[in-house]
């Protein structure tokens, strides 16, 4: 963006408010961190930043605080594309929205600036080829899925693609059980009866390392830590894991920083008119523990935890 451009929005004092779907992780506060150091190159103010805990009744009563702040644009992340669509229509009315990851239910290209995500259809198939190519050569390999259940598009395609993958690309492998949570705490009982049902299980597919975390806990509890699993979305506890080849064997993880940039570049970009794009599509990157130095450097932007480099020098 021009220098010109640049001074035309310093001197619009533009405000912004950002509203998470949930926060607590790595992935939150790298994109928040990309927003809100791209935003002040421009001198656009972030005038507050909300945490809905995945709780969309909970979001709905945040985005109307922040209505009454008068923002000029709202950067946000649905916890559910019907529950908080009304909510978010009502706001279009007041500020630009920015959204991330997916875009609210019944919402027409006027309604929006533009939706910024990870590409999640790669995002998919990554995961599931990691899996394919895991078990390469293997007969008759039995996997569970654990997918998100609510009504968020992101998840749902990402998952969506990677049972596609699997189903077309890799007949030795079987999906045998396929269950939904809603709360991601609900992994670790969905994960205890998938396994007790389906003993044979070798490969467990999760949306994302938060419920991933928590089917590790009760592969566990039930001796299970043969079980190979392939998840998203890069993280020191998670990352232990694949360092230690402990369970977890590979992933496909977003690049929040990169898609905090792109967010906040939409923003200032919008704030002064310019609404062409109403998709951007960030790629994602393959983790491994072979690649894992680089990739954490180049995902978290800071050097690799002691912790966890230690893993290497043995």
């Amino acid at each position: 963006m021009y220098r010109g451009r640049k001074g035309k929005i310093r001197e619009g004092d533009f405000k912004v408010a950002i509203s998470f779907h949930y926060g607590g992780t790595a992935w939150k506060t790298l994109h928040e961190n990309g927003i809100r150091e791209t935003l002040e190159k421009f001198g656009i103010t972030v005038v507050a930043v909300t945490d809905a805990h995945f709780d969309p009744y909970l979001q709905v009563t945040q985005l109307e605080g922040i209505s009454m702040q008068r923002p000029d644009a709202v950067i946000a992340i649905p916890c559910d594309d019907t529950i908080t669509a009304p909510v978010f229509k009502k706001l279009s009315k007041k500020a630009k929205l920015i959204f991330m990851s997916n875009v609210p239910t019944g919402f027409e290209a006027k309604d929006y600036i533009t939706c910024v995500s990870v590409n999640e259809r790669e995002n998919g198939r990554i995961a599931a080829s990691l899996m394919g190519e895991y078990f390469k050569g293997r007969h008759h390999v039995k996997a569970g899925f654990i997918k998100h259940g609510a009504a968020f598009y992101g998840t749902y395609l990402r998952d969506m693609v990677a049972t596609q993958v699997i189903c077309e690309n890799y007949p030795n492998i079987e999906i045998v059980a396929v269950s939904n949570f809603l709360n991601i705490d609900d992994a670790y009982r969905i994960c205890r009866d998938m396994m007790k049902t389906h003993p044979d299980i070798e490969a467990l597919y999760i949306c994302w390392d938060r419920p991933a975390l928590q089917a590790i806990r009760a592969l566990k509890e039930l001796g299970r830590e043969d079980v190979a699993i392939f998840t998203y979305d890069l993280d020191e506890e998670i990352g232990e894991y694949l360092v230690q080849e402990k369970m977890v064997k590979g992933m496909g993880t977003q690049r929040p920083y990169e898609q905090g940039v792109a967010v906040a570049l939409a923003t200032a970009k919008a704030l002064l008119g310019n609404t062409q794009y109403k998709y951007v599509g960030v790629s994602p990157y393959t983790v491994q523990k072979n690649n894992f130095v680089r990739a954490w450097k180049e995902i978290m932007h800071e050097p690799v935890p002691k912790k966890l480099i230690n893993f290497f020098d043995k």
